[in-house]
């Protein structure tokens, strides 16, 4: 009994080690299975397309090498094609990255160099053209690429990834210099069967210092942060924001800078299966040899019970069809009215506080009368604004914006003439300048009634119902 007990555990012992052993070869094939997957996922909005080269699988480990290439060119905005000129124009560059992938069920993770369970653990090499490499890193070799990526992916689907560039120091001769600390932070993705539930993403973007003839432009660290997750519909919930403390442009002996810009939106699909999203900037700060901004401006936008379904059909139909004939217009447009519903409501509103006075605005509008062409857009559309702007503002975007009169030309004496000349002084007219004609145009409206002055400000209420445009009341038809 001994003995067939001893066979036994020996038999168990050497099972469990066989299951050691094979585990990672096994977690490898999940792991290629899900990494397929969520390669196809990552091609969903068609912008790019994604191809494996190579797939070397292992027992431990297995590596594997991708292209990635823009289907849409980052200059024109237009699709490429294989068919698509190359001479005279901006080529957009094949991205290709190496990858070296350990196998679980028991991986090192990158990010907290401890022992985890997770399906394996990713680190990836971003390389763009020799040539274009040589001119972004200042002809510094750097084997792992402009882009170093190292991952996680857990046994919960979740793909979690730490990104880190080197300094990329551009010298081109006669132009000038840039030195950009480049880019560190994390993006995580949680999968879901084929399908990517979730994208999580906080990236610092490097302080920037750039020197040329022209001027100089400096920046200091930026931050970029978002989070979605699919909703059921196909649309996109969660929240997106940008932050840079400071900004600067020397121009000669000029300098423009901002200081705590911020950008950030909110959008989402309600319980009613109705889409709404918002947007907001701020600005602490600007500075400028004419004007600056000393006090917290900003300007606010809300869009609210947009149809979700119309809305994701536009989308998709805009993502696969990116050409621009007349009959893909009109398909367009007749996607647009069913977006807009009886309950749609468009807001804004603006703080803008100036060294040279303020603006404050608020609007809206609402389609009360149910959209069904594009036409009805406009017709149906019940909109209202309220405006309220220093006078001294006013006058001082008309100086800038409006040109100098020309100058007066001084009369030519004939010498040659036999005449006697008069000796009478004939009287010239100022010629009236553009500026001037501006500001009496804002006069008349004053008369008119179609901008009050209170105190230092000018304020209107501008109002447009069923095809009508009105200002404080008055039909605009009587402005001239």
């Amino acid at each position: 009994m001994r003995t067939q007990s001893k066979i036994s555990l020996i038999i168990i012992v050497l099972l469990i080690l066989a299951g050691i052993a094979i585990a990672p070869w096994i977690d490898g094939m999940l792991f290629k299975s899900n990494y397929y997957h969520f390669v196809q996922a990552l091609e969903t909005d068609k912008r790019v397309k994604i191809s494996i080269l190579e797939y070397r699988e292992g027992w431990m480990s297995s590596d594997a090498k991708i292209s990635i290439m823009p289907t849409v060119d980052l200059m024109s905005g237009l699709p490429i094609s294989p068919n698509t000129p190359t001479t005279g124009a901006y080529i957009t560059p094949t991205i290709i990255l190496d990858q070296h992938i350990s196998h679980g069920p028991l991986v090192n993770d990158p990010i907290t160099h401890q022992y985890t369970l997770g399906l394996a653990s990713i680190e990836s090499n971003m390389h763009l053209p020799a040539t274009v490499e040589a001119v972004l890193l200042g002809n510094q070799a750097n084997q792992n690429g402009v882009i170093s990526i190292y991952g996680l992916a857990t046994l919960g689907g979740d793909y979690l990834n730490q990104i880190k560039t080197p300094i990329f120091n551009i010298n081109i001769p006669s132009l000038g210099s840039i030195v950009w600390q480049g880019l560190s932070g994390y993006i995580n993705f949680h999968m879901e069967g084929k399908h990517i539930q979730n994208i999580k993403s906080d990236i610092t973007i490097g302080a920037v210092n750039a020197r040329s003839i022209a001027g100089i432009f400096v920046t200091e660290n930026a931050d970029v942060k978002s989070d979605m997750t699919l909703d059921k519909t196909g649309l996109w919930n969660g929240s997106y924001a940008f932050t840079a403390p400071k900004i600067s442009v020397t121009d000669e002996s000029d300098v423009y800078s901002v200081k705590n810009v911020s950008f950030s939106t909110q959008f989402g699909v309600t319980s009613t299966n109705l889409y709404a999203t918002q947007l907001h900037i701020l600005l602490d700060q600007l500075n400028s040899p004419h004007f600056s901004i000393n006090q917290q401006s900003h300007i606010n936008l809300s869009i609210e019970n947009l149809n979700a379904d119309a809305l994701l059909t536009f989308i998709n139909e805009a993502r696969q069809n990116t050409s621009a004939t007349s009959e893909d217009t009109q398909r367009f447009e007749s996607l647009l009215p069913p977006i807009i519903s009886t309950t749609t409501l468009i807001k804004h509103d603006s703080a803008i506080n100036t060294s040279w006075g303020r603006l404050i605005e608020s609007s809206q509008a609402s389609w009360p009368i149910a959209v069904k062409t594009v036409d009805d857009i406009w017709k149906n559309v019940s909109a209202k604004a309220d405006i309220r702007i220093s006078v001294s503002l006013v006058n001082q975007l008309i100086d800038l914006s409006v040109p100098p009169a020309p100058p007066v030309a001084k009369p030519v004496t004939d010498t040659n003439s036999t005449v006697p000349s008069q000796n009478v002084e004939q009287p010239v007219a100022k010629p009236t300048s553009p500026a001037d004609v501006m500001k009496q145009h804002v006069a008349d409206l004053i008369k008119q009634g179609y901008i009050i002055v209170d105190k230092d400000d000018y304020v209107t209420s501008i109002t447009f119902l069923q095809g009508k445009l009105k200002a404080n009341g008055l039909d605009v038809k009587g402005i001239h």
